[in-house]
C-alpha cells in the first residue's frame, strides 16, 4: 500500500470524536423534543446537568450505564443516538408496520408489491379533501 492509499484510508475512517458529535446532536435533539432542560434530564438520570452539557457538546463520551439510563428516561432505544441525517426515522406505528411487512416480504419475493401498497396507502391518506367535504354540514344542507 502506498502513502496516498494509507492517507486516503485514514481520512475516511470513523473516529471516536465523530461518534461523540453524532451522539451529542441526537441527545440534544431528543431532549429538546421532550421539552427538557439539561438540568431536568440530569435529575431524571441522576447526573449533573453539566454532564449533559458536556455530552451534548461532545466534550465527553456517553458510557453504557448513562446511555441505558437516558434510554429509560427518554423512552427511546439506544440506536436513536446513532441516527445521522440520512438515517430513516420512523414517524409512526403505521410506518413501522409497513417497514416490518416489507422486510418480511422480501425473502418471499413480494417486497415490490408491499412497497407499492405502502405508496398507495400514503397517497390515499394525503389526498386533499373534496370541495363538498370542506364545507360545513350546515352549509351543505342550506343549499338543498
Amino acid at each position: 500500500m502506498d502513502k496516498n492509499s494509507i492517507n486516503s484510508l485514514i481520512s475516511n475512517m470513523l473516529h471516536i470524536a465523530d461518534l461523540d458529535k453524532l451522539i451529542a446532536g441526537n441527545l440534544r435533539r431528543i431532549r429538546n423534543e421532550r421539552g427538557l432542560t439539561q438540568e431536568k434530564l440530569g435529575e431524571l438520570i441522576e447526573v449533573e446537568g453539566t454532564y449533559i452539557s458536556q455530552v451534548e457538546n461532545a466534550l465527553t463520551g456517553l458510557g453504557k450505564d448513562v446511555m441505558a439510563r437516558l434510554c429509560n428516561a427518554l423512552n427511546i432505544k439506544p440506536e436513536e443516538f446513532y441516527y445521522y441525517d440520512k438515517s430513516p426515522v420512523i414517524i409512526d406505528k403505521a410506518e413501522q408496520a409497513m417497514i416490518y411487512m416489507f422486510r418480511e416480504a422480501k425473502p418471499l419475493g413480494v417486497a415490490e408489491n408491499i412497497a407499492n401498497y405502502g405508496k398507495f396507502i400514503i397517497k390515499e391518506t394525503k389526498k386533499p379533501k373534496t370541495e363538498g367535504a370542506l364545507k360545513s354540514r350546515n352549509t351543505r344542507h342550506k343549499k338543498g
